[in-house]
Order: structure tokens, then sequence, then C-alpha cells
């Protein structure tokens, strides 16, 4: 008893000089001033906010490439429009520089495989050679021996047939 009671004051000392906080930072109306848009503007935009934080925080795109610039009599509607058509082209620019990119590594490992193609083929063809030259070698010897052993067996009959 005496144990828990002074774990539990222990935990109490713990907790009173722990400090915890949680900090609620609402970014739209940021980006709403930021883009030159009204405000409330972007509260039904959900996807067009993820959009826009994804190009902010991931690509690092200055505000000024997706903000509003035109007339201040447009409709918060029209102002909206051009922001997501903004967005859509630095978008499509970032895919396409992503699939540049990718076209040009396919491009690279092509070559490089076309390189290691012919390397390869060069030493089958060199290998074949060898073993060309080889065959013809061991060839050549078989023949040699065989006309050896054809000789020996020659003079062989022939003292035979001369010693009979």
């Amino acid at each position: 008893p005496e144990q828990r009671e002074f774990a539990k004051a222990y935990r109490a000392m713990q907790l009173q000089s722990t400090l915890f906080g949680i900090l609620i930072i609402q970014i739209k109306p940021h980006i709403e001033g930021l883009l030159g848009l009204p405000a409330n503007s972007l509260t039904k935009e959900l996807k067009l906010t993820q959009d826009l934080t994804e190009l902010f925080v991931n690509y690092q795109i200055p505000a000024d490439l997706l903000a509003y610039s035109g007339p201040a009599s447009r409709s918060p509607e029209e102002k909206v429009e051009v922001v997501r058509c903004a967005v859509q082209a630095v978008q499509k620019t970032i895919k396409d520089g992503i699939r540049a990119e990718i076209d040009e590594a396919i491009s690279e490992g092509q070559a490089k495989l076309e390189e290691v193609k012919r390397e390869t083929q060069r030493q089958i063809e060199e290998e074949h050679s060898r073993c060309a030259r080889e065959l013809e070698k061991a060839r050549q010897q078989h023949e040699q021996r065989m006309r050896a052993l054809r000789e020996q067996r020659r003079r062989e009959e022939e003292e035979c047939l001369g010693i009979e």
C-alpha cells in the first residue's frame, strides 16, 4: 500500500510538470489570402485545397504562379476556377516532366541493354572461335595419333610376316 501511494504521488508529480499541447493552424484562410481569393472560397473545394497544399509543400511552387490576378469584379466562383486551371496546368507540367524523366531512364536502360547484348554476343563469338580452334587442334592430334598407330601396326605386321 505504501509503495502504491508513493507511485501514485510520483506519477502525479510527473504529470504536473509535463506540458502537452496541440496547435491547430488554419491554412485555408492563409492560402485564400495568398492566392487573392475571397474568404471562405476554398471551404467546399477539398480537392483543390489538397492539390494546392501538395504543390506548395512537395514541389515548392511559388504562389504567384497559381494566384488569381484578374479583375476584382469577378465572382468568387470564377476566381476559384482560374486558380483551379492554374493548378491543373502546373500539375500537367509536373506530370510531363516526370514522364520525360521516365522516358529518358527507359531509353538509357534500353541503350545499356543493347550494349550488354553486343558485349555478350562478342564474348559468345570469341568463345565459339576458341572452342573451334581447340576442337581443330584435338582433331589434328587425333589424326596424328591414328597415323602413328597405323604406322606402328603396319610395322608390327611386317615384322610378324618377316619372321614367319
